[in-house]
């Protein structure tokens, strides 16, 4: 048994497809995403003869269908780990189709697939060992929906716990109401994504911190934080176990909240803070006079927040990401001529809808 990376290879075509499904039997992991020249009757005879496969990656592939993902259910059973998301000729339909045929499904990405609503979720809450979802950019996911993948009867008993990553990003409707339900049926959660989840506000955080205890990673841009959410979080049990945290966006929240949840939660390493308007110097001052495990922060757009500041920060060993040390890479590099044949990695502001 044999994987196959073959990302982004625009020169893959339908001979090459066929000629790989001679041995595609013989599979077990297959990343074919940024392949945009395949065809749908070549993808669908690859996935005809994949029989041994457990992972697969057809991320923004235009060429799988709905019809594409009954052929590889029928003959991939033992699939654990499938990217999907961007696939705009997929939807709601197909996924189901994954739901019910793979029982072994493990990681699913669906993010800013048509037609993921209250039966879809409904059906993936019966994936037994289900632990990572990716279901971001989804226009019909709702509190509902949330319920459905949790809650088997209306006896509030729940399906399993085998959730541990969400990501969540951009789904507009969700609401603290489906957060509080997703909290109580999800114990081993440690790590979510609700970027772009506008409607999200202290409340949640309240539900989240009382019933997933081992939150590593929490990503709120955007949602309506204030100061009352980090001291919900920095007086918690998550103080032991969150390590990356961002609150971009976050526009209601202060220096001093701020150093506080550092102060209590020893374990944080990454901090985003871009867009804050209300912080200031003093966070960058107090963080660099301090013994806070952070080592990366970002600060992009945070117009209380000077040059000087961030510079005695990184004096201090913290990576800082700002507009301002972007700008310094591009004066450190300044003099390398075209004649290098060199690339510099340049760091850019992230806006947080990733697919992971």
């Amino acid at each position: 048994m044999w994987g196959k990376n073959i990302r982004g290879c625009a020169q893959l075509t339908g001979v090459s497809v066929r000629r790989l499904s001679l041995l595609s039997h013989q599979l077990y992991s297959l990343n074919l995403s940024g392949c945009l020249s395949l065809s749908t009757p070549s993808i669908n005879l690859l996935f005809a003869n994949l029989q041994e496969l457990i992972d697969l990656d057809v991320t923004g592939l235009i060429c799988v269908t709905d019809k594409s993902l009954r052929i590889l259910s029928a003959r991939s059973k033992k699939i654990k780990t499938l990217k999907l998301s961007c696939c705009r000729n997929v939807s709601g339909e197909g996924v189901m189709i994954i739901a019910e045929r793979c029982k072994d499904l493990e990681g699913l990405w669906i993010g800013n697939i048509r037609g993921i609503g209250d039966d879809v979720m409904e059906k993936l809450g019966e994936c037994k060992k289900l632990s990572i979802l990716h279901v971001n950019d989804c226009l019909g996911m709702t509190d509902q929906s949330l319920l459905k993948f949790v809650q088997a009867d209306d006896q509030l008993q729940f399906k399993n716990y085998s959730l541990e990553i969400l990501n969540l990003c951009n789904n507009e409707s969700i609401t603290n109401s489906g957060i509080e339900k997703l909290a109580k049926g999800s114990p081993r959660l440690r790590s979510l994504m609700l970027s772009g989840c506008t409607q999200i506000s202290d409340v949640a955080l309240d539900h989240l911190v009382a019933y997933c205890p081992m939150m590593e990673t929490l990503d709120l841009e955007e949602c309506s934080i204030t100061n009352l959410g980090l001291t919900i979080i920095a007086n918690s049990n998550w103080t032991l176990c969150l390590k990356h945290l961002c609150l971009s966006y976050c526009d209601a929240i202060t220096d001093t909240s701020v150093l506080y949840l550092l102060n209590r939660c020893q374990q944080l390493i990454e901090l985003e803070v871009d867009n804050c308007s209300k912080l200031t110097d003093g966070l960058l001052d107090g963080i660099a006079a301090s013994k806070y495990r952070i080592q990366n922060l970002e600060v992009f757009d945070c117009r209380g927040i000077s040059d000087k500041a961030i510079s005695r920060l990184e004096a201090n060993g913290v990576r800082v990401r700002s507009f301002y040390t972007v700008q310094q890479r591009r004066t450190r590099y300044s003099d390398i001529t075209d004649d290098d044949e060199m690339r510099i990695p340049m760091e850019r502001p992230s806006r947080r809808c990733l697919i992971l």
